[in-house]
């Protein structure tokens, strides 16, 4: 569902305050910055203004949400649209199941052809479209909905062969 921009957490809250029994994701990734010289990890939203929601959703649910302040709407243009199974296996796999993606660790080929060695991105390197080795990230392609969407993903590089 959409929510406003920066205040998926605290909709989080709200929503699992209101309606018991629900499973409520906010997946996060854990990202490389570089201030004043040092490099951190920094926690950061994968998909802003979005939350997902593991819940059957009948009427009584259904207004509950509507009437939380921070949600804007539900996905789809006439009734609520679950996501393809497919595509959510896809991100909570990014998550481990649950709703922090960490680093992954790569080796950088000739050509910037990347090798996954470990980490939540094993096994897509054909999503990932560019490597920033300076900034530590991997711009990834991801569908929600069948809208494909590109994040980055922090990534450590142990070893680059040219």
């Amino acid at each position: 569902m959409h929510v406003k921009s920066n205040e998926e957490m605290k909709a989080k809250k709200l929503v699992e305050k209101e309606i018991e029994d629900i499973k409520v994701i906010v997946p996060q990734r854990i990202i490389p910055e570089k201030r004043q010289g040092e490099t951190r990890h920094v926690k950061k939203i994968l998909f802003t203004g979005y939350l997902f929601l593991n819940v059957e959703l009948d009427v009584d649910t259904y207004y509950k949400l509507k009437r939380i302040p921070s949600i804007h709407r539900f996905l789809g243009l006439e009734k609520p649209e679950a996501i393809p199974l497919e595509e959510m296996q896809r991100v909570l796999r990014l998550c481990n199941q649950g709703e922090l993606i960490g680093l992954s660790k790569v080796i950088v080929k000739e050509g910037n052809k990347v090798q996954v060695v470990s980490g939540p991105l094993l096994g897509m390197e054909g999503h990932i479209i560019k490597v920033d080795k300076r900034k530590g990230r991997a711009k990834v392609c991801l569908s929600v909905l069948g809208d494909a969407k590109t994040v980055d993903l922090g990534i450590e590089i142990i070893k680059v062969s040219e």
